[in-house]
């Protein structure tokens, strides 16, 4: 059900499913590295002294995000947090959100 799709988008679908249980753990993986993802490991980067690196100590977040990433892959992965690693994470850049904004309102030419 998840091959074929890039390592970001399989971990938005996951994102997805932890958002409905705990709707503010979703917003808080957003800005998580993803280092590794597949249905046997996830590892995930986090900024040190984050909430997110907080909040990755505690064993019902780990669950409910291992709970997700069960339902997504059909199987239960490992699951682990690196603190102090850098990846790409889900969440748009700042950049990337401004250079969006800028063309919706740049007027067409054609």
């Amino acid at each position: 059900r998840s091959s074929g799709l890039d390592p970001l988008e399989q971990f938005r679908g996951i994102v997805d499913r932890v958002r409905v249980a705990r709707p503010e753990l979703g917003a808080l993986l957003h800005h998580a590295a993803v280092l590794e993802l597949g249905p046997d490991r996830i590892t995930l980067g986090v900024e040190p002294a984050s909430v997110l690196e907080r909040t990755s100590r505690d064993a019902a977040t780990v669950e409910i995000v291992r709970r997700a990433a069960a339902a997504h892959f059909g199987t239960e992965p490992v699951l682990r947090f690196e603190v102090g690693t850098n990846g790409t994470t889900v969440a748009p850049s700042r950049r990337s959100q401004r250079v969006r904004s800028a063309a919706a309102q740049t007027p067409s030419t054609s």
